[in-house]
């Protein structure tokens, strides 16, 4: 799986419309070094209890990297009126591909 969050905007609306998710992870070292993976998956909302412990495990995963103030949220809520929202995408179908240099 993997854990997010987001503000209110499009991305979340369209998810919540559409579970059935692609999550796309890249890594770019040049034209010629570079890999790609994609994964169907399904989205869903936590809720309370879970949403608090995915944010703290981000925090504390993300906190060395932080670049503003706006990267990790001090609070979270759902659509009920607050700003943010935390999420998981369940990963299923994955494929992926690569290009390296000659070794």
């Amino acid at each position: 799986a993997v854990y997010a969050h987001s503000r209110e905007g499009l991305k979340l609306r369209a998810m919540r419309s559409h579970p059935d998710v692609c999550f796309e992870v890249d890594r770019v070292d040049g034209l010629s070094n570079w890999k790609s993976v994609i994964a169907l998956g399904t989205f869903s909302e936590l809720k309370a209890k879970e949403a608090e412990l995915a944010m703290e495990i981000l925090r504390r995963r993300f906190a060395p990297l932080v670049a503003s103030a706006t990267s990790v949220p001090d609070g979270h809520e759902h659509p009920s009126g607050m700003p943010w929202s935390v999420f998981r995408i369940l990963l299923g179908e994955r494929s992926g591909r690569f290009e390296a240099p000659d070794a």
